[in-house]
């Protein structure tokens, strides 16, 4: 086993779905104007500042900086903002336009690579995908937690809770059936997909 070369990692973080979606500006725009979780995480982080007040925070994914950006506003004396894909580079462009780039550093790498300076007091992310575990951030949250929060350290968030509940939808079944079965179809358009079903 050979290690990579910065070549080697280049096409890695190109061969990963989740650096490409995330870098995309259109992405980081939906999870912006999704007003509840935005909104709720500032709203968090303001009503605690006092948890962030002379503090050093991570941010663990800061895709745009946001989180970054409402630790520094609550008074956090510095921020340490990760971002492994691309979308990093926008994020500088953000803390130098908004005047926060003395406060927060963004830093282009993935968690596990990187190296900080200090310990933190103050970890935040938004790790949270589908049923808390789609995006795979916990894992990474945990390793960022592991490797540089102090004995003392908190993190934003905790915890979370998956409620679940039966539901019955005919027209979601019918939808997902149809998924199903789509390679079996002799006649889509006109052609028969039919031959890719065992693919």
């Amino acid at each position: 086993i050979r290690a990579m070369d910065k070549k080697d990692s280049k096409s890695a973080e190109a061969d990963n779905p989740f650096s490409q979606y995330y870098a995309q500006l259109i992405h980081q725009q939906n999870m912006l104007q999704d007003s509840i979780r935005t909104g709720t995480y500032q709203h968090a982080i303001f009503k605690n500042s006092v948890d962030f007040e002379g503090k050093v925070v991570l941010d663990v994914g800061t895709g745009t900086g946001i989180l970054a950006f409402f630790a520094a506003q609550a008074g956090a004396k510095k921020v340490y903002a990760v971002e492994a894909s691309s979308i990093a580079d926008q994020a500088k462009i953000l803390m130098k336009s908004n005047k926060m780039e003395h406060i927060v550093e963004i830093i282009k790498g993935k968690i596990e690579e990187i190296t900080l300076p200090e310990k933190v007091d103050i970890i935040i992310s938004e790790p949270i995908g589908f049923l808390l575990v789609h995006e795979r951030m916990l894992e990474t949250y945990v390793k960022a937690r592991d490797k540089f929060l102090k004995e003392d350290g908190i993190m934003f968030p905790t915890l979370g809770t998956i409620f679940f509940s039966p539901v019955t939808c005919d027209a979601l079944h019918q939808e997902q059936m149809s998924k199903a079965c789509f390679w079996e179809n002799k006649d889509l358009y006109g052609m028969d997909v039919s031959i890719l079903k065992e693919k």
